[in-house]
C-alpha cells in the first residue's frame, strides 16, 4: 500500500508566519501534537511540535527573568514573557529538516522513516506541496483493515477506483449535517470500506455506516469506529 492510500487528508498545517499562540490553539483544537508548517504555496518548510512551543515559551520566560522566583514584580514579569510570546512565530521554533515523503512511498517505507528517525508522524508531499499526514495510527489502521500483506513488498497495489472511492466517500460524509465526529478516516479495499474515527454517539456511528453503504461503488462497510473522546495522533 501506499501512503496515499492512508493519509489523514487534508492535513491540518499551520503557516510559517502564524504566531506560537495560534500554531498551540491549533494545536490543542485538532488533537494533534505537532504541525507540518507550510509557505504561502503549501510547500512543506518545517514542522513544530508541543515541545518545541513549550522551549520557545521558556526561552522567553528566562530571558525576561521569569525564572527568578519570589520577586515583586513577578507580576510585571509575567506580563512581559507573554507579550514577547505572542511575538514568536512558527518559523522561529519550527524544525526545518522534515522528514517527509512522496505520496507512492509504501508503507514499509514509511514506518521504516519512522523508526529509523524516532518520529510519530511523516507528512506526504507532491513536488513540495503537503497532501496529507501519516501518523503512527494510520499505519495501524492498514494493519487492522489488512493484515501484514499491507506492509509487504508483494502486497497488491489497490485500484485506481478505490482511491476515488475514498475521496468520494469523504466528499459525501463531509457534507452530512450529523458530521460531528471528533476525527475520522478511512482506508479503502476492492470496494470495501474501512470506516475509522471517534464518534459522540452510537446514532451519528450509525449514521456514518449507512451513509458510507450508500454511495454507489461500495460493496460493503466494516465500521472500525468508536463513540467517545478523541484520541491524540
Amino acid at each position: 500500500m501506499y501512503a496515499r492510500d492512508v493519509m489523514s487528508e487534508p492535513a491540518v498545517s499551520v503557516d510559517a508566519t502564524a504566531t506560537a499562540f495560534e500554531a498551540a490553539e491549533l494545536m490543542v483544537n485538532a488533537a494533534v501534537s505537532a504541525l507540518p508548517v507550510v509557505d504561502e504555496k503549501d510547500l512543506v518548510v518545517g514542522i513544530i511540535s508541543e515541545s518545541d512551543l513549550i522551549k520557545g515559551a521558556m526561552t522567553v520566560a528566562k530571558a525576561v527573568g521569569l525564572d527568578v522566583l519570589g520577586r515583586v514584580d513577578d507580576d510585571v514579569r509575567a506580563a512581559a514573557a507573554v507579550e514577547a510570546a505572542k511575538s514568536l512565530r512558527v518559523s522561529d521554533m519550527m524544525t526545518r529538516a522534515v522528514i517527509a515523503a512522496h505520496e507512492t512511498a509504501t508503507l514499509r517505507e514509511i514506518s521504516d522513516l519512522m523508526l529509523r528517525h524516532r518520529i510519530k508522524r511523516v507528512p506526504v508531499v507532491r513536488d513540495g506541496v503537503l497532501l496529507g499526514i501519516v501518523s503512527r495510527a494510520d499505519l495501524l489502521k492498514a494493519l487492522v483493515s489488512f493484515g501484514h500483506s499491507a506492509y509487504g513488498r508483494s502486497f497488491v497495489v489497490p485500484k485506481s477506483g478505490d482511491e476515488q472511492l475514498r475521496t468520494a466517500v469523504f466528499k459525501e460524509l463531509k457534507g452530512r449535517g450529523w458530521t460531528t465526529v471528533n476525527w475520522n478516516d478511512m482506508v479503502v479495499r476492492d470496494g470495501v470500506v474501512h470506516l475509522w474515527g471517534v464518534a459522540p454517539s452510537d446514532a451519528v456511528r450509525q449514521d456514518y455506516i449507512e451513509a458510507a453503504a450508500g454511495i454507489a461503488g461500495v460493496a460493503s462497510v466494516r465500521n472500525h469506529m468508536h463513540v467517545g473522546r478523541s484520541t491524540r495522533r
